[in-house]
């Protein structure tokens, strides 16, 4: 089964059991005082008395069911699709849990009275199908791990039938076939995900809630120290790496995959903040003309109109300290997009859809040289 268990003061008679898993879902079990007759049937019978405390607990206690399938996380869904499988949604797992913004009934579940049910409160019958109220037609699971301590459920129709991906299908089933990725059991934290982003490129976050160290996937942050000058003019701005993040304060980050997730602290921020010259917005804001945004990993000089969607911010060159001349350890330098002209100024709106493209069918800057086309679908030269 797995169980890893250390016997403290045998004399008094306490027990405590360590689950460490991967999932995360039960990481530490104490149990109260046993009599000595309990402690003889804990050798007897482990595995009886194993039962009854996984079952104490899970009780009650909300979790997803998530299986690895290639490079991503499925959650189990509460939706039947194929008349006998269960849908699934692709989820991002941060510290061992499963990062949801806002209620997630869909992919949320409870082990009641050995019974399953979701979030949306449909209960798992019988030929694997959903109904809305418990009754003799639910099937029972039990909470078993394995070797390294990772959660699963087991239905009661036999030692290896477990929800498990068929990618034939696209869902879910409880069936024992043990070449299928099977789910197991993992908390639920509420967090922020942001996806599309595209690996090693620069970009801005601003989160409500304060984010531990490592509580986080998905890309590196760093922070503001200050700008490089020469000949008067910013050629660079300076960041360092930081191990968490402070609720409201807005940071740059490096995307490490497609798909950035965080969870969050207890720590919530009243406004959003502004350090060392880079302006956060919890909500999105029109960013006035003369201020900075970074695109194409430079940082780049607003035009009017220029914006930034929730959770991101811009800079403030002004207010970013001017660093001496020298080196200094431990830092990442953001290169300015070059010396604008006067007639082309770079205008950037975060988040907005490109106003041009190139024949590749790629986003451009207005000022780009060379045949574009617009949304209108026009092409155009720009000599």
């Amino acid at each position: 089964m797995g169980f890893h268990f250390g016997f403290y003061n045998v004399c008094s008679c306490r027990i405590q059991v360590s689950l460490k898993r991967k999932g995360g879902f039960i990481k530490y079990m104490p149990m109260k005082t046993l009599h000595p007759i309990l402690i003889f049937l804990l050798f007897l019978f482990p595995s009886a008395l194993f039962a009854a405390m996984q079952a104490e607990e899970i009780e009650n206690r909300p979790f997803a069911m998530v299986a690895q399938v290639n490079e991503s996380y499925c959650a189990v869904k509460a939706e039947i699709i194929k008349t006998k499988y269960l849908n699934i949604k692709e989820v991002s797992i941060v510290g061992n849990k499963v990062v949801v913004e806002g209620d997630a009934p869909e992919i949320t579940w409870e082990l009641l009275s050995r019974n399953l049910r979701s979030g949306t409160g449909k209960w798992v019958a019988s030929g694997l199908t959903l109904k809305n109220t418990q009754s003799t037609s639910c099937l029972n699971f039990y909470v078993l791990y394995t070797d390294d301590n990772s959660a699963y459920l087991k239905s009661s129709d036999g030692e290896f039938y477990t929800f498990r991906y068929d990618s034939n299908i696209g869902g879910f089933r409880v069936n024992n076939n043990t070449k299928l990725p099977q789910a197991y059991l993992y908390d639920i934290a509420q967090g922020y995900q942001r996806s599309g982003l595209s690996e090693g490129k620069f970009g801005t976050i601003c989160l409500p809630y304060n984010v531990e160290t490592a509580e986080w996937s998905g890309a590196t942050f760093y922070e503001i120290v200050g700008k490089r000058m020469q000949d008067g003019k910013v050629i660079s701005l300076s960041l360092r790496k930081v191990s968490e993040l402070v609720a409201g304060r807005p940071y740059i980050f490096k995307a490490e995959n497609e798909t950035l997730a965080a969870v969050y602290g207890n720590r919530e921020a009243t406004s959003a903040l502004e350090h060392n010259g880079l302006v956060g917005s919890l909500e999105g804001t029109p960013v006035a003309e003369g201020m900075y945004l970074i695109s194409d990993n430079t940082v780049k000089k607003c035009r009017t109109g220029c914006s930034i969607a929730a959770n991101r911010a811009y800079i403030n060159m002004e207010n970013v300290p001017e660093l001496p001349d020298g080196t200094i350890n431990d830092v990442v330098e953001l290169q300015m997009y070059g010396i604008p002209t006067e007639i082309c100024m770079p205008t950037i709106s975060v988040d907005a859809p490109s106003l041009y493209y190139n024949l590749g069918g790629h986003p451009i800057e207005e000022c780009s040289k060379g045949i574009r086309i617009g949304r209108n679908g026009i092409k155009e030269l720009v000599r």
